[in-house]
């Protein structure tokens, strides 16, 4: 691994990893390494981070749409302006992240977990499914209606 190479640790919660640290080292579609944390969250749409520990990490402008996050810890993570639109974070812990001006069309969130979230100021939610989710703030779930959220707990996994 090249010197001063970004990396990104992701805890294995499946099969025979389950428990340990893994590092992953994150490359472009042609193959380049990323060499930023910018260049990381930029580059991370359509991944599969399925119960990755990302808690507390600065994903400002990050593009995420149509990643699979389900059952990850997004703890008290820096999301805002960040693009989740048709992501999957079914199960996943929100707990104090900024969600400000972050896009969150088509999102399946699912059973999340969003104590003490900053939400107010969250650019799109239409469309996304809202069903279950925990620690909702108050005024949360009739404002996410209220700009095209669903309930929908039956849907297709």
């Amino acid at each position: 691994m090249a010197s001063g190479l970004s990396t990104l640790r992701i805890l294995g919660k499946r099969g025979p990893d389950f428990g340990t640290q893994k590092k992953h080292q994150l490359r472009t579609r042609d193959d380049n390494a990323c060499s930023t944390a910018q260049e990381i969250a930029s580059k991370v749409s359509a991944a599969d981070l399925r119960g990755s520990d990302l808690s507390s990490a600065n994903l400002t402008f990050a593009d995420l749409h149509d990643a699979n996050l389900r059952g990850a810890r997004l703890e008290n993570v820096f999301l805002s302006n960040a693009s989740l639109k048709d992501t999957d974070l079914v199960g996943t812990d929100l707990s104090g992240s900024d969600l400000s001006q972050t896009d969150l069309s088509g999102a399946d969130l699912r059973s999340a977990t969003l104590y003490s979230v900053k939400w107010k100021e969250i650019r799109s939610i239409r469309s996304a499914n809202i069903a279950d989710v925990k620690g909702a703030p108050e005024g949360f779930i009739p404002w996410t209606l209220a700009n095209g959220a669903v309930q929908n707990a039956q849907t297709e996994d």
